[in-house]
């Protein structure tokens, strides 16, 4: 069986510093492993949230529009084209199985 859960190392090479830093301190004070979350939800100026075990938690972090550039770009490794399916519908997928949800205005020249 293969196996779909996070890894930190994943984490810390694709989100934001603060980001990154807000879900280490929520897994030391034992609300989850990072292995345990199924989707990350990531919105331009809005707070981002992760679910873990079907449960939404809120996060203390607000992302900016150079951070969820940085991020997507990232997550798609500089190919936005083929990633641009799902990237429509919300989201990214991430490692074997988690979903980054992705919100906010995008504007593109027919490359997405």
């Amino acid at each position: 069986m293969k196996d779909y859960r996070l890894t930190t190392e994943q984490l810390e090479l694709c989100l934001p510093e603060r980001l990154v830093k807000c879900l280490y301190e929520m897994s030391a004070a034992g609300r989850f492993r990072a292995a345990d979350i199924s989707e990350l939800r990531l919105r331009l100026n809005r707070p981002a949230s992760v679910t873990v075990a079907g449960v939404n938690l809120p996060l203390d972090v607000r992302l900016t529009a150079a951070e969820l550039s940085d991020t997507v770009n990232a997550l798609c490794h500089g190919s936005y084209y083929a990633h641009g399916d799902t990237i429509r519908e919300g989201y990214i997928r991430f490692g074997d199985g988690c979903r980054i949800g992705v919100c906010g205005s995008v504007s593109t020249d027919g490359d997405v």
